[in-house]
């Protein structure tokens, strides 16, 4: 066998495909590399042979971080996320990746006149790389991993500049009858097994290299050695090979027998598919004390994870999910007011009644600091008193009405919040990091990770003639404290005297309890945090989708997070500080900005209109891209909310934790 050009005056090493593709230190993939180096032509991926060279690329104005070799050198320890080795990769280098994959998706989307079939698969790209790109900035891991979720932003940013140049010269060409073997493009080309494809890509001016058997008909007008790709790649291998699979992954390209797609798929699999750890829905228990227990279903208070099987797809184990509980039958989960009486059995002259406040987790409590939007605080105070739940409620998040509290007890709230700052790192971290437990955790969980005392206590002998219900009480509180105890003991106890950090801002204990813009500031990650993690909660129990191909999860799971913010994916859950405290989704009509809210509301109702139950005012809402007039836009928004806080309402027996504004003048201390 041999290699022939007919265009070009070099041949590329030829990438031998095999059972084992490495990744290398610069995350990429070798000779295998299909961002940067030719490929064998596979039908249906011929947009790979359309990627820009980088000599081309950078000329015609591409930047140049596209190209860059990552390395471990990038990479830079974070010692605030309370767990040894995590880090992120370098501000400046995450900000221009961010950039040049913003660059390729303004450049697909300036697309014109292609049918929309065609451009699906680049939709779909486009969701994997603004996910991928998430990860990159949001979620700490180790030097290697950050440095692969780096190059793959590279990779398919560059595919996608490669579905560009695919869309706007190769069809083009194709579709005419003129010879553009002159005009050859500035792409990396393709290898090829086959004479009329050899021919195809000849005529229409792409590089093309022919392997073919060494007969005396092939004319050869110059014998040249192969270019290796080692110089431009790493030739140092990663610590972890990546295989590459036989089977087709659903969802992907539908190419079977491509390789290259195998290991992409594999690649934006393992990046993307993240998820809260899976939390089962255990039916209530009561023991003798009467109390409640969420952590029944386990054996002990830290279970342990799932392991992955060889036979498992390449998927995380975990899954945004809280526990249901199921409700007598008949029995609302909302009760009116009650009945005005006067207290003591006395008369009351002035007639007014005074009655029991209830927890704000069950009735809406105005909060001293937050002034929820008026559509989201009419639902909640429409909702009444939520019942008693069956089981203790459960957060995400440190929930919100911790840290807001006013009253002789702020010296309490003041340690929870300083303590907060040093421990957000990790609160968020949880949320995905697979190797932290990352479970919803109860009210009392919250009150001793922030109280901070991270001691693990044995413990004491009871009384004799305790009771077997007192004993087992006891024991359980020992083994909750000692849980949080495990998952927090890194950070050591509380000691006021830290001075820890938000950003490049030093907050000691007296700036925790004394500067609005840090209170407000967790305020507003608690609430959003845990607003996002609950509607991406709801709508994956309301619109089952286990058995949905990978792709059609991710762009669910991208629809949903829309809500907030920018089409991103489950890590969008975690809010970037300070740039997404600029956003605010939830104007009233009269805000002369009101429009700028439309596209979140719209997304909300858009998936509202596919959960059961839905009214049928939401559904009939129009859902495309169409202006809303100032009445629908309120009609939307105040029935969105509604629906939203009833059906949370129904699954989890507490009321949700909503969005707010961030104070605009509080922006400028951060």
């Amino acid at each position: 066998m041999c290699i022939t050009s007919p265009n070009m005056t070099f041949i590329p090493e030829f990438p031998v495909e095999r059972g084992l593709i490495r990744t290398y230190a610069d995350g990429r993939w070798g000779v295998r590399e299909y961002s940067r180096w030719p490929q064998i032509l596979t039908p249906g991926a011929w947009h790979f042979a359309c990627i820009p060279s980088r000599d081309e690329g950078l000329a015609s104005g591409m930047p140049e971080v596209l190209w860059r070799t990552i390395s471990v050198r990038d990479w830079q320890v974070d010692p605030w996320t309370g767990t040894v080795g995590l880090g992120f990769l370098k501000n400046t280098l995450v900000a221009d990746l961010e950039r040049a994959a913003e660059g390729a998706i303004q450049a697909y989307a300036s697309l014109r006149n292609i049918p929309p079939r065609r451009l699906l698969y680049g939709s779909q790209l486009i969701v994997v790389i603004r996910q991928t790109a998430d990860r990159m900035k949001l979620l700490p891991s180790s030097a290697g991993i950050a440095v692969a979720v780096a190059a793959h932003v590279q990779r398919l940013s560059l595919e996608l500049h490669g579905l560009c140049t695919y869309f706007r010269h190769f069809l083009p060409r194709l579709e005419s009858t003129e010879d553009f073997r002159y005009r050859i493009l500035p792409v990396i080309g393709a290898f090829v097994n086959e004479g009329n494809a050899a021919s195809t890509l000849f005529r229409l001016g792409i590089p093309v290299f022919f392997l073919q058997p060494l007969t005396r008909l092939v004319e050869v007008w110059h014998l040249v050695s192969a270019t290796r790709a080692f110089p431009h790649l790493s030739e140092e291998p990663s610590t972890v090979p990546i295989f590459q699979r036989p089977q087709e992954l659903p969802g992907m390209m539908n190419l079977t027998g491509n390789w290259t797609t195998m290991m992409m798929a594999a690649m934006s699999q393992e990046i993307c598919s993240l998820a809260l750890p899976h939390l089962p829905a255990p039916e209530p228990t009561q023991d003798p004390s009467g109390s409640s227990s969420a952590l029944a279903s386990a054996e002990s208070p830290r279970a342990s994870k799932r392991g992955r099987t060889d036979a498992a797809p390449l998927v995380s184990d975990k899954v945004l999910e809280m526990p249901t509980r199921p409700r007598p039958a008949g029995e609302s989960s909302i009760i009116a007011e009650p009945k005005k009486t006067h207290r003591g059995g006395k008369k009351n002259k002035a007639k007014q009644v005074s009655r029991m406040v209830q927890h704000p987790s069950r009735e809406h409590v105005e909060s001293p600091f937050v002034a929820l939007p008026l559509s989201w605080a009419r639902s909640l105070r429409e909702t009444g008193i939520v019942r008693q739940p069956p089981a203790r409620l459960l957060y995400f998040y440190p929930p919100p009405f911790l840290l807001d509290t006013i009253s002789s007890r702020d010296e309490k709230v003041h340690r929870y919040l300083h303590n907060l700052v040093r421990l957000r790192p990790l609160c968020r971290l949880r949320l995905f990091e697979p190797t932290v437990d990352g479970r919803p955790l109860t009210l009392a969980d919250w009150r001793t990770v922030l109280w901070g005392d991270y001691e693990v206590k044995s413990q004491p002998k009871l009384k004799q003639g305790a009771s077997a219900s007192e004993e087992r009480q006891v024991k359980r509180r020992y083994e909750e404290k000692n849980y949080i105890s495990s998952v927090f003991e890194s950070f050591g106890s509380y000691d006021q005297e830290l001075v820890v950090s938000i950003g490049d801002k030093q907050v000691t204990a007296a700036a925790a309890a004394s500067e609005l813009w840090v209170r407000m500031m967790l305020l507003w990650e608690a609430h959003e945090i845990n607003f996002r993690c609950e509607l991406m909660t709801l709508d994956r129990i309301l619109l089952p989708r286990d058995e949905w191909p990978i792709l059609q999860r991710w762009e669910r799971e991208a629809k949903v997070s829309s809500v907030w913010g920018k089409t991103s994916g489950m890590i969008g859950i975690l809010p970037s500080i300070p740039d997404d405290t600029k956003g605010f989704w939830w104007r009233t009509s009269a805000d002369p900005e009101w429009r700028e809210s439309v596209p979140a509301v719209r997304a909300l109702t858009t998936l509202m209109a596919r959960w059961p139950g839905c009214p049928n005012v939401i559904r009939n809402l129009p859902h495309t891209d169409e202006e809303w007039p100032l009445e629908i836009f309120d009609i939307a928004q105040r029935e969105a909310a509604r629906f939203y806080v009833d059906a949370f309402v129904a699954k989890f027996h507490r009321l949700p934790v909503v969005p707010f504004r961030f104070p605009l003048h509080l922006r400028a201390a951060m």
